[in-house]
Order: structure tokens, then C-alpha cells, then sequence
């Protein structure tokens, strides 16, 4: 089942995190990791007034973040063989939340913009880029295993999209492109083994 485009955007929830962060005093850059398990590799990289709000929980993790600005990441990584990047330029907020093992995640967010990241299951691939002047939402959730997405958000004109993939039965890709002030929500479930694949550009 998908949708087409629609209002979507941020939750009130999500803008009072949102609101809270970028309503705080900061000085200088602030790091928070808490971690289980062994042979987690992380590298860290923040200049300005940056924060990082980090769980590890697993083995085998490789992780990195490079945060220049005045960026909040907080990000939570329990399993497995998770291979996670992240850089943000400017003033970005992120949350990622990764359940389960082999999940590959890369974010890249130059300007001024919102993702929040939701992965369970096993064997993902999150690969999001949000570049421009705009101020572009995104909120992207894979349930299952085997899942695919591939976003793209950039221009002078503020995007949104809401994305909800499950697929119980059968990989699932999505491969989304927002150039100028676009809105767009889908909700996709896919149980055929041979698989899904949805593509849109706006």
C-alpha cells in the first residue's frame, strides 16, 4: 500500500525535541557515549558548539560522526555489525534509532534540516543526503528485513516526506528525490518475495 503526496511533515512531538535543542544555551562541543560489548570502532570528529548523544550495545560496531557547526546527533545503535556515518554541516538535528544486526546507515546533512531515522530488523540500508538553503524534513522507518532506501532532498525550497516501509515477506526499495518545496508521505508494506520498488521524483 503506498500514498502519494500529502501534507506529512514533523510531528509536534518530534518539533518539541526539535525546539528544545535549538532553544538551548551551548557552549563549546558536548559528547555523551554510553557502550556495551566489545570490539566497537568510533570515531568522532565535532567543531563548534555540537552535541552527541550516543548508545552502542553490540559487538562489531563501526561507527563515525563528523559534526562541524552547531549540530545535535543522537543516535542509538543496539546489535550487531552495524556500519553507521554521519556528517552534519551547519545546524542539523538527527535521531537515529537502529534495532538489529547488519544494518548499513549513511547521513549527510549540509544546511539547516530534520531527520529522524527508525531501522529495525536485519540487514538494511539507509543512505540519506539533505544539502541547500531550505529547511528539509525528513522521517524515514524500516520495519523487516532486507529493506532499501535511497533519499535525496536538496534546493532552495523546503521538502517534506514521510517514509514507512514494511515488508514481512520480500526486500522493499525505495528511492525518493525532492528538488523545490515538496511534500510527500508513503506507507508501503511488501510481503511478495520477488520484492518492491518505488521510485519518486518531485
Amino acid at each position: 500500500i503506498s500514498s502519494g503526496s500529502g501534507a506529512g511533515g514533523i510531528s509536534d512531538e518530534q518539533q518539541t525535541r526539535v525546539d528544545t535543542w535549538a532553544n538551548s544555551s551551548r557552549t563549546g562541543n558536548v559528547l555523551y557515549i554510553d557502550q556495551v560489548g566489545e570490539n566497537n570502532t568510533v570515531g568522532i570528529d565535532q567543531t563548534g558548539t555540537n552535541r552527541l548523544d550516543m548508545n552502542i550495545s553490540g559487538n562489531n560496531n563501526a561507527i563515525s560522526s563528523f559534526q562541524t557547526n552547531s549540530n545535535y546527533l543522537k543516535m542509538e545503535v543496539p546489535g550487531w555489525g552495524n556500519n553507521v556515518t554521519t556528517n552534519q554541516t551547519v545546524s542539523n538535528y538527527a535521531e537515529t534509532k537502529i534495532q538489529g544486526n547488519g544494518n548499513t546507515v549513511n547521513h549527510t546533512q549540509t544546511g539547516n534540516h530534520i531527520l529522524f531515522s527508525s531501522i529495525t530488523g536485519d540487514i538494511n540500508t539507509v543512505t540519506t543526503t539533505q544539502t541547500g538553503t531550505a529547511s528539509h524534513f525528513l522521517d524515514v522507518k524500516l520495519t523487516g528485513n532486507n529493506n532499501s532506501a535511497l533519499v535525496e532532498q536538496s534546493g532552495n525550497l523546503p521538502n517534506k516526506a514521510n517514509i514507512d516501509l514494511t515488508n514481512a515477506g520480500g526486500p522493499a526499495t525505495l528511492d525518493l528525490q525532492q528538488t523545490g518545496g515538496k511534500n510527500f508521505t508513503i506507507i508501503q508494506s511488501c510481503t511478495n518475495p520477488a520484492g518492491c520498488v518505488t521510485t519518486v521524483r518531485q
